[in-house]
């Protein structure tokens, strides 16, 4: 792991020396770090680096769901360093970018609705969760057939928001819904 984020670094490096600090591949190469950061549990470096690639992607064009991929790596490095309400506002702007950007039936919105859904759980509020879950859900439903793995994926995150809030009669109907 700490070889990846050598490299990664060493990667990083070598794209700002030939390409300077305002192109699009530092900030994918940005991004890539910090989302190794945060598997290594060094939350402040991946904060930092995910706020590299943030800024360089708002220079380039502040609407880009580019934009919302940093915003959601920058989410969990706000959270596990305690900054619940500033991960939250990441997760909120990233939604309004991928919402203008890519409309209301894209994968994007829905993964990014279900990461909301993740954080408030772990967070302690399972009501804004589930609120959060239901909406990846109705995104992922205005998508088509229903058949598919993030789907799922969604309904577990619902059926867990569920169980937190108590809500049985509720979390039966969602777990019916994974076997539609």
């Amino acid at each position: 792991p700490d070889e990846a984020d050598e490299l990664l670094g060493h990667a990083l490096e070598t794209r700002r020396r030939l390409l300077g600090s305002e192109h699009p591949d530092v900030a994918a190469t940005a991004e890539a770090r910090a989302r190794a950061l945060l598997d290594l549990g060094r939350w402040a470096e991946a904060e930092a680096t995910a706020r590299e690639s943030l800024a360089i992607r708002r220079e380039l064009d502040a609407e880009s769901p580019a934009v919302s991929r940093s915003l959601e790596v920058l989410a969990p490095a706000l959270y596990l360093q305690g900054d619940v309400a500033g991960a939250r506002i990441a997760l909120e702007e990233a939604v309004a970018i991928e919402r203008a950007a890519l409309g209301e039936t894209a994968p994007e919105l829905a993964n990014t609705y279900a990461a909301w859904a993740r954080l408030e759980i772990e967070s302690g509020d399972p009501r804004e969760a589930e609120r959060q879950a239901r909406r990846a859900l109705e995104v992922r439903r205005r998508r088509g057939p229903a058949r598919s793995r993030d789907l799922a994926s969604i309904l577990e995150t619902l059926a867990h928001a569920l169980t937190r809030v108590g809500d049985r009669e509720r979390l039966v109907e969602a777990e019916a819904h994974l076997f539609e």
